[in-house]
């Protein structure tokens, strides 16, 4: 039986495409392997494109057709990492968020030191008392030292006296015309407030902070975390 298997020939099964191979049947594998005439055999493009795939596709193969679709799925993979990565970013960005919310949770029991009220419709336009849109450095640094007093920290301190000045306000304050465009919907706020005395001059200290405005349209009324609104009070 041995015998008769070694000397038993068989065809390439490549012999539709063209190979025209005849052999032993311990050679047949070896040679399927590496038939030039396997359909599935993996080419290189020489017209171009350099795309590798299966023979039997280069005879309808078109360079650019085929450079398009692989650009499309390189595209497409590009694009899911992306989302991957955004989708990993924003939840980075929504803990941070939730741990300063925790933070500036903690730091505010200071403000329960001033008297919390909701403003009127003059807020910011009224006629008895001298809105402060430029403080000068002694009303900042009396304001200052009242902030510290109420237990406020440092770093809150300076940012709240930075952000004292009109030009740092939020969108919908910074500026006359915006303040009467927006002057109904000024009553929604709750400030946090306080009459300061000093041998130069007395005036209010309004405190807007984000944790108490979380009502407000965050991008038109409220900055983080807050800000000052000064009174010249005659």
């Amino acid at each position: 039986m041995r015998n008769f298997l070694s000397r038993l020939t068989l065809t390439c099964s490549n012999q539709t495409h063209g190979c025209p191979a005849i052999l032993t049947l311990e050679r047949l594998e070896a040679h399927l392997l590496q038939c030039n005439f396997d359909p599935k055999r993996l080419i290189t493009c020489q017209s171009g494109c350099g795309l590798t795939m299966p023979y039997e596709e280069s005879v309808n193969h078109n360079c650019l057709e085929s450079l398009k679709i692989e650009m499309e799925s390189k595209l497409a993979i590009v694009q899911k990492e992306n989302e991957v990565k955004i989708s990993k970013l924003q939840s980075e960005l929504d803990l941070l968020k939730a741990n300063q919310t925790c933070t500036v949770f903690t730091d505010s029991r200071w403000l329960t030191n001033f008297e919390i009220v909701n403003v009127n419709s003059n807020f910011c336009l009224n006629s008895n008392w001298r809105l402060i849109s430029r403080p000068v450095h002694l009303m900042l640094e009396v304001a200052r030292e009242c902030l510290s007093k109420s237990g406020c920290p440092l770093e809150m301190v300076n940012t709240l006296i930075q952000n004292s000045y009109e030009s740092r306000w939020p969108p919908g304050l910074r500026s006359k015309k915006a303040r009467r465009a927006n002057q109904d919907r000024l009553t929604a706020y709750r400030c946090r407030y306080r009459y300061v005395r000093s041998p130069k001059f007395n005036f209010d200290l309004n405190i807007i902070m984000a944790s108490d405005n979380t009502h407000m349209d965050q991008d038109i009324f409220v900055i983080n975390p807050g800000f000052l609104v000064l009174y010249l009070n005659f």
